[in-house]
């Protein structure tokens, strides 16, 4: 967690270099409540570094692929167009 890595006087770094791919998984209503989950494929770098800038864990010259699963609701009663994101999970 973010708390451990600050204990550990630890720096993550998480650099976004693309998405591949972004598809609508399905769409649902909840009454009025629309949700729909999107899939990203994205290529990103991880590297966690100690207080010296010693990567401890991941590698910063390495792009690794990732799947993440974020939610969007939107109330169709609103006439706010505005989406939000409601959850988020990622593939390990």
């Amino acid at each position: 967690s973010i708390r451990d890595r600050e204990e550990a006087k630890q720096t993550m770094e998480e650099t976004l270099v693309g998405i591949r791919k972004a598809d609508r998984v399905e769409a649902e209503m909840e009454g009025a409540i629309a949700q729909i989950p999107v899939k990203f494929v994205s290529d990103q770098v991880h590297a966690l570094s100690d207080e010296e800038g010693t990567v401890v864990e991941g590698d910063p010259n390495k792009i690794v692929s990732v799947t993440d699963f974020w939610t969007f609701a939107h109330d169709t009663r609103s006439r706010d167009p505005n989406w939000s994101l409601t959850a988020t999970r990622s593939l390990d």
